[in-house]
């Protein structure tokens, strides 16, 4: 009689039903961390590629455009301070381009500025800028003049009129690069943390996963062990 139970108990243990829930379960807890894993490399990647194009790519226009004006403002200080036509003449071609440059770089930079803050930032720089292409034309236009009288005024009106414009156009742009500069600082800071976090929450999936299949595993095992020795004991 006895036998006939232990016998019973045997055959509705079900080992086949066991193995396939813990196969599921382990599965299904390995597929959590296999997509927290494609999750965290999707947003990781997608955040960097927005940081290189609206953060770091105008970066290097912005630096180009500072350039640009500045050699601008070096032509305009050199067609003032020289009375030979040649140079003059020469050093306005060299101003058109510097200023053709910066027009190219600003234009560039524009497609990059979405958030409010750049796109006022930028608006700012365009907005000087305009007044000071207009007051760098009126130098030029009494500049480029040999007459040494002239030449005199428009290097006064350059000290005391056309520096702080350039100063502060400048400025400007120096601001719209630092905005750039931390903008990009912060975005690195926060794909740090945010890949420092996904990544512990992978390690927590996947111990849960080999504590859940050992828990299961040993409860399966439990489950055959103890009634093959309860019949080999009768």
């Amino acid at each position: 009689m006895k036998v006939k139970k232990s016998t019973k108990g045997l055959n509705n243990m079900r080992i086949k039903a066991r193995l396939n829930f813990s196969s599921i379960v382990t599965v299904s807890i390995s597929s959590v961390a296999a997509l927290l894993a494609i999750i965290t490399i999707v947003f990781v990647v997608g955040r960097y590629n927005d940081t290189l194009t609206y953060s770091a790519f105008p970066q290097g226009d912005i630096g180009k455009a500072m350039t640009a004006l500045a050699d601008m403002r070096s032509a305009t200080r050199t067609i003032i301070g020289y009375d030979s036509q040649e140079v003059i003449d020469e050093m306005l071609i060299v101003h058109d381009q510097k200023k053709q440059e910066l027009e190219n770089h600003m234009a560039t930079i524009k497609e990059f500025m979405i958030s409010d803050e750049a796109k006022a930032l930028y608006d700012k720089v365009t907005a000087l800028l305009v007044d000071y292409y207009a007051l760098d034309a009126e130098m030029l236009k009494d500049g480029s003049s040999t007459n040494v009288a002239m030449s005199i005024y428009t290097q006064q009106r350059d000290v005391k009129e056309m520096a702080p414009a350039y100063e502060t156009v400048y400025s400007a742009v120096e601001d719209l690069m630092e905005y750039n500069v931390a903008q990009g600082d912060d975005t690195q800071h926060s794909l740090q943390a945010a890949t420092n976090v996904l990544v512990i929450l992978i390690i927590a999936v996947v111990i849960a996963a080999i504590a859940v299949s050992m828990a299961i595993g040993n409860r399966i095992a439990k489950g055959i062990a103890d009634p093959l020795a309860e019949l080999q004991n009768r």
